[in-house]
């Protein structure tokens, strides 16, 4: 999120005393070193990410959007994978059978 957001849900947590529970004195501290954060981010994700392991940096201002990006992306990767349901041997679906039986009788 943004320096700007963020600082716009501290001081809703502060001024709303539901919220302060939410708040941590340390949140302000930590915001002295947004520009080094982003800079230790931005090195991180760039040699960190992979083809295979990617990286996605979602505009988190907009909770809404986010979602959406989230969702998006998580079907695009179902996609790609095809995930499929297990199979089982001969002998797992024989004890599958006795396990139905089992309970059953009980």
């Amino acid at each position: 999120m943004s320096k700007e957001v963020q600082r716009d849900r501290l001081l809703e947590r502060l001024k709303d005393p539901s919220k302060n529970w939410e708040f941590s004195f340390n949140d302000v501290e930590e915001r002295k070193h947004w520009d080094d954060y982003q800079d230790i981010f931005e090195d991180m994700l760039s040699n960190t990410a992979s083809k295979h392991a990617p990286w996605f940096v979602l505009p988190a201002d907009d909770d809404w959007y986010a979602r959406y990006i989230v969702s998006t992306i998580m079907i695009d990767v179902l996609e790609d994978i095809d995930p499929k349901f297990p199979t089982f041997t001969e002998d797992e679906q024989d004890r599958i059978d006795e396990a139905i039986e089992t309970l059953e009788n009980e």
